[in-house]
Formats: C-alpha cells, structure tokens, sequence
C-alpha cells in the first residue's frame, strides 16, 4: 500500500493555516470597527459641540447670519466627512444613516441658506429647512444606535 503520513500533514497543515488566516481577518475586523467606532464618537461630539454653539448664536447681532451660515458649513462637512469614512462590513446600517444624514444635512444647509439670501422667502423655505435639519438630527441619533 501507499504511505498516508504525508497527505495526513499537508491536510493537517492546510487546516493549522486555514484558522490562522481567519483569525487574522477576525482581528483585522475588529480593528476595523474600534477604528469606526472612534471615529464615530469624535464625529458625534463634533457633531453636538457645533448644534450647542449653534444654538448661542444672537439673533440680534450683526454678524448672527454669517455665524449661522458658517456653523451650518462646519456641521455639513462634519457629517459629510463621516459619511466618507470608510466603515466595516458590520456597519453597513450605520454607514448608509451617514450617507441619508450627509444629503440631509447639506439639504438643510442649502435651504437655510436661500432663505436667508433671499428677501422674498416664504414659510415654505424656512419649513423646508427646518424639516431638512430635524431629519439629519433623527438619521445622526439613529446612527449611534445602529452602531454595533
């Protein structure tokens, strides 16, 4: 007959490498989604730091429309930023909330910002907004709990 110890090894080594490999990719995901996790807190903490200074602005002073404008720049780019990090296989969910909150975030901005250009705006503008902004606030809010 044929000897079985060479074929038992290379089935026994094709295995050893087999787990090897996986818990390498295993740690490499794990890494991934801490790293994405990272980012998603230094984001939401950008993210509220600019609704709090947001909300301090004075109506009432002069510079409180460039103000307004520049914080809705700074928070547009904040989620758009987020919503280009590259995310885990795991934070499919959370990734595509991002991507929603980013459109909706720059929709807002942009309505804001015609409204406030423009003399002749009319409640639908500033509803329009308004409505834009409450949705990338609910899609953020949803984000942090859809994150694995």
């Amino acid at each position: 007959m044929y000897n079985r110890k060479p074929r038992t090894l290379a089935i026994v080594l094709a295995i050893i490498l087999g787990v090897t490999l996986s818990g390498c990719a295993y740690q490499q995901d794990v890494e991934a989604l801490d790293q994405y996790r990272r980012q998603m807190e230094t984001f939401s903490s950008t993210f509220s730091s600019l609704g709090a200074r947001l909300a301090e602005i004075d109506p009432s002073s002069e510079a409180s429309q460039a103000d307004f404008e520049a914080l809705l720049d700074d928070m547009t780019e904040c989620v758009s930023k987020m919503a280009a990090a590259r995310a885990p296989e795991s934070c499919y969910e959370t990734s595509a909330l991002c991507g929603q909150a980013a459109d909706a975030m720059s929709a807002a901005a942009d309505a804001w910002k015609q409204a406030l250009q423009s003399p002749e705006a009319d409640e639908n503008v500033f509803a329009s907004a308004q409505s834009s902004y409450q949705q990338a606030c609910t899609l953020i809010s949803q984000m942090t709990t859809a994150l694995p």
